[in-house]
């Protein structure tokens, strides 16, 4: 299995896990279930029957939480099946590496620009100048009408 991976706030990150039917019956009515406090979305998957040896890969889409702890989650893996006309369960747990998630330098960059803009705007308000500019353009698009 590969990392699991994820930023706090992420939105529709999806895991993959593959259920293998390691005994010699065939198991039915095969739910697996995921579970930790930070994260909602798809939790639960019916996966129906597999033959023995027989895996499959099964996916859930989820959120994370703004407020889930930053380091290593486990997540509860819950697997409840029947065989041999007995109902069985069986948990394990999976790990997942949750990182603060960081803005983009493009999107600092930009709300720099803004910062700066708003400012410039601010400074030529309090000085006036900004009235002189609007009369300027307006007398250009007055020559642009004649």
């Amino acid at each position: 299995m590969t990392l699991l991976k994820a930023y706090t706030g992420q939105r529709g990150y999806e895991i993959i896990l593959e259920v293998e039917n390691n005994s010699s019956s065939t198991a039915k009515d095969i739910r697996v279930e995921i579970y930790s406090p930070f994260l909602t979305g798809t939790t639960s998957t019916y996966i129906g029957t597999l033959s023995p040896s027989e895996k499959r890969l099964i996916s859930f889409e989820v959120d994370v939480d703004d407020v889930a702890p930053v380091g290593v989650m486990p997540i509860e893996v819950k697997i409840k099946w029947v065989q041999e006309e007995r109902s069985l369960t069986q948990y394990s747990t999976i790990y997942m590496v949750i990182e603060e998630r960081k803005l983009p330098i493009l999107a600092i960059a930009v709300i720099g620009l803004f910062v700066a803009a708003f400012v410039v705007i601010v400074i030529y308000i309090q000085r006036g100048s900004i009235s002189r500019y609007i009369a300027v353009i307006r007398k250009g698009f007055q020559k642009l009408q004649k």
